[in-house]
């Protein structure tokens, strides 16, 4: 009976690693969807792509997709480096006189489509590569106070599986180009931890 416990205890263990692990190689980190000045173009909207991994990611040819529509398609200068943060912008002038950052073709690009980024309702935002996979997505619902982005808390935890891993921005304006500010270190692996340690502890205490 031990070591059919033992058995099991290990057993959680490898896949709850392999699931803190499986980290998309470019991770969707933060979406403003409902900016303060945002015209008729909706100029102001934007999202931010990072890199959690210690080697660039050429993103030539990767798609944005917004419920179903392409918004962006990455050209051939899209490299984004170890550690790194790239923005998509709805309108690339605004976004550098907006926040005098971003360096075109670069860690900035654009422009999105007309499609516009919906404050109501909710809306599924896809990163795709050049073949059609899906490397990464989102699924949001308006909750934000205006002009404050869609944060992701650790870029290494999942996007989708839990929504305990954004939150709104604590800077108006948001962080586009630099750390999130409501950013919590391994924040997937607590989760992940505590998961384990809970099974660990029924497996146990059965009777």
């Amino acid at each position: 009976m031990v070591s059919l416990r033992w058995a099991s205890v290990v057993l959680v263990i490898l896949v709850m690693s392999s699931m803190v692990s499986a980290v998309p190689s470019v991770v969707i980190n933060e979406i403003m969807y409902n900016p303060a000045d945002n015209h008729s173009d909706y100029s102001g909207e934007w999202l931010e792509l990072y890199n959690p991994n210690d080697f660039p990611v050429n993103l030539s040819g990767w798609s944005i997709e917004y419920d179903g529509h392409v918004e962006f398609t990455c050209p051939g200068s899209a490299v984004i480096p170890e550690g790194g943060y790239i923005v998509v912008s709805r309108n690339t002038t605004w976004f550098q006189e907006t926040y005098g950052k971003g360096t075109l073709g670069d860690d900035l690009f654009g422009n999105l489509s007309s499609y516009r980024f919906s404050n109501t309702g909710t809306h599924w935002i896809a990163l795709l590569e050049s073949n059609g996979e899906t490397v990464d997505n989102v699924t949001y619902s308006d909750g934000c106070p205006e002009n404050y982005s869609l944060e992701k808390k650790d870029p290494t935890g999942s996007s989708n599986a839990t929504g305990d891993n954004w939150a709104c921005s604590q800077v108006d304006g948001g962080t586009p180009l630099e750390k999130n500010s409501v950013y919590v270190p391994f924040f997937g692996s607590i989760i992940a931890g505590l998961s384990v340690f809970a099974l660990v502890f029924l497996l146990f205490h059965r009777r």
